[in-house]
């Protein structure tokens, strides 16, 4: 995935690509669209690379079912909050057809420079945000699903440049594992990627866990008795000097 060469703000810089957007002055003027659709389910992920003090305001992010070509490309994504075409989150208040919902999930003014920020349609047509990594669940229903969906971004005031890091399939990142529960004595010997624990396993009962040991217990009882059957009394030990003490 790419950014539009052709559908993006007066402002807007592209590089590597067409995959880093920077705003180059002001703070407006930079808004950017996805160059292709967005397939249902898959996740389109940007993050914000860098930030600029003193103005108000952050980056607004969210998807549009309007074709962008052959359509001007406002100085700000706040006059297309009441179309009925677009839904846009900005802060914690997500903006579609003259209504305004609140948003349940971290605020996209909390970001900051490193951070992330997805969004993601279903087949039933709910939009949903992937904020710092975490899908916030369904944030607003009704989005069309027969027409081909364009993520929109608005690199406003206080952000400055953001890149896309993926858009891959819902599926391969949310997986329906129950996560194996690790002690915390037990986590610093694990290997680990970003500090965080690698793989996941299946969690086993404590009824399973404690036949296992009852089981390793009878085995090595069994194993005390045949070597003291083999050996006899001669087995014990019977000379305390050969395990370091005296007297």
């Amino acid at each position: 995935m790419s950014f539009s060469k052709q559908w993006r703000g007066d402002r807007i810089s592209l590089k590597d690509d067409d995959t880093v957007a920077v705003r180059t002055e002001s703070y407006n003027g930079g808004i950017v669209y996805s160059a292709e659709p967005l397939d249902t389910g898959d996740v389109f992920t940007v993050r914000l690379d860098a930030m600029e003090k003193g103005w108000a305001g952050s980056l607004k992010f969210g998807i549009t079912s309007r074709d962008p070509s052959g359509q001007t490309v406002p100085k700000g994504i706040l006059e297309l909050y009441n179309r009925p075409d677009f839904w846009v989150l900005s802060g914690n208040k997500l903006h579609h057809n003259h209504s305004e919902v609140s948003y349940q999930g971290p605020s996209l003014e909390s970001l900051s420079v490193g951070d992330t920020v997805g969004v993601h349609v279903t087949a039933e047509g709910d939009l949903h945000y992937v904020v710092k990594g975490e899908d916030t669940g369904k944030a607003i229903g009704g989005v069309t699903t027969d027409e081909p969906i364009y993520v929109v971004a608005d690199i406003y005031g206080q952000a400055k440049q953001i890149s896309i890091i993926e858009s891959i399939p819902k599926d391969v990142i949310m997986r329906d594992v129950e996560p194996f529960e690790i002690s915390e004595s037990s986590q610093s010997t694990w290997p680990s990627v970003g500090g965080s624990m690698v793989g996941a396993f299946p969690r086993r009962s404590k009824t399973e866990t404690s036949s296992e040991e009852e089981t390793d217990e009878d085995e090595e009882d069994d194993e005390d008795h045949d070597d003291e059957d083999d050996e006899g009394e001669e087995s014990s030990y019977s000379d305390p000097d050969e395990f370091g003490r005296t007297g």
